[in-house]
C-alpha cells in the first residue's frame, strides 16, 4: 500500500491558457504527476483511536474487507477551519482505492474512487485535493489524475472537479514544468510514451513501434506541460491532448473517447509539424 510521504503546497509558476479547451488548466491547478503520496503528519491533528474505530464501525465494509488496517489510512484534519476535526479515509476501497471525507457531523460528505497524493491549504482551509485512480488494470493499465477544488459557503465545503487526465502505464513524466498551447498542422504526428533516445535498442523499436501510443491528426490541440531533449538533441514535448481530439490507434479501452467528459490524455511528441497557439 502506498503511504503519504510529503506535502507540497503548489505555487503558481506557469502562464494561464486561454482557449475554451484549456480554460480549467491554469497555473494553480496542474497535477503533481511525479507524486504518489505526501506527508500527512504535517497537516494531521492528533486524535484518539476510538474516534477512528467509530468511523470504521459506521462503515462496516471497511472493517469487513480490511480489518483494523484502515486505521492507518484514516486521518484527522480541520478541513474547513471551523474548530471541529474532520476525518479523511484514503486507502483500499471496495474495488481499488477509495477516499471518504467526513466532516464533524460524521456523515460521508464526499467520496471518490482514488487516493489522495497531495492537497493544498490556503488560509487554514483545504482548497484542493489531488487524486490518483486506476481506471483500467489490463494491458496496458490506465491511471487517472484528478483535481477536486473545494470552495466554501458559510464554512460548508463545495466540491468541484476541475481537472482530469489519463496516462498509459509506464509513461514518462516530465521533470520540469512549462505551459503553452499547441496545434498540429502535419497530417499525422506520432505520439509516444517517452522521448525516443539514441540508444534505444533496435529490436525494442521494431517490437512496439518505438513506444508509440498512436497518431495525432492535423488540427489536434493540446497543452504542453514539459520538455526534454534526447541524446540526438531532438526536442520532445510532453502534451495533454484535449478531450475532443482523438488519438488514432491509442491503446485505450476499445479506443473509445468521450469528448464531453473533460479528460485530457498525456503523450510525448516531437516539436515538428506543430505550432504554438498562445
Amino acid at each position: 500500500m502506498r503511504h503519504w510521504i510529503y506535502i507540497i503546497i503548489l505555487i503558481a509558476s506557469c502562464s494561464k491558457t486561454t482557449s475554451e479547451d484549456s480554460k480549467e488548466l491554469t497555473a494553480d491547478n496542474f497535477f503533481p504527476f511525479n507524486k504518489e503520496s505526501f506527508d500527512r503528519t504535517k497537516v494531521e491533528a492528533p486524535i484518539d483511536n476510538k474516534e477512528k474505530l467509530k468511523f470504521g464501525e459506521e462503515r462496516p465494509w471497511l472493517t469487513s474487507m480490511h480489518g483494523d488496517t484502515y486505521l492507518s489510512d484514516t486521518h484527522a484534519i480541520d478541513i474547513n477551519d471551523d474548530g471541529r476535526l474532520d476525518l479523511i479515509y484514503s486507502g483500499p476501497g471496495p474495488v481499488t482505492y477509495y477516499t471518504i471525507v467526513s466532516l464533524g457531523n460524521g456523515g460521508d460528505d464526499f467520496s471518490f474512487e482514488g487516493y489522495i497524493v497531495d492537497l493544498q491549504i490556503k488560509n487554514k482551509k483545504v482548497t484542493k485535493l489531488y487524486f490518483l485512480s486506476n481506471v483500467a488494470s489490463g494491458a496496458p493499465p490506465v491511471d487517472r489524475q484528478t483535481i477536486v477544488e473545494i470552495s466554501y459557503k458559510d464554512k460548508q465545503p463545495i466540491f468541484k472537479t476541475i481537472f482530469k487526465n489519463e496516462t498509459i502505464g509506464g509513461i514518462q513524466f516530465p521533470n520540469q514544468r512549462t505551459s503553452y498551447e499547441i496545434e498540429t498542422f502535419a497530417d499525422t504526428l506520432i505520439a509516444r510514451d517517452a522521448p525516443l533516445e539514441l540508444d534505444t535498442p533496435y529490436d525494442y523499436i521494431i517490437e512496439i513501434e518505438g513506444n508509440r501510443l498512436g497518431l495525432l491528426t492535423k488540427g489536434t490541440k493540446a497543452i504542453v506541460i514539459g520538455e526534454q531533449t534526447d541524446s540526438l538533441k531532438h526536442l520532445w514535448l510532453c502534451a495533454l491532448i484535449y478531450p475532443k481530439h482523438k488519438i488514432i490507434k491509442y491503446p485505450y479501452m476499445n479506443n473509445q473517447f468521450d469528448s464531453t467528459d473533460g479528460t485530457t490524455r498525456m503523450v510525448w511528441i516531437r516539436d515538428k509539424g506543430l505550432k504554438k497557439t498562445d
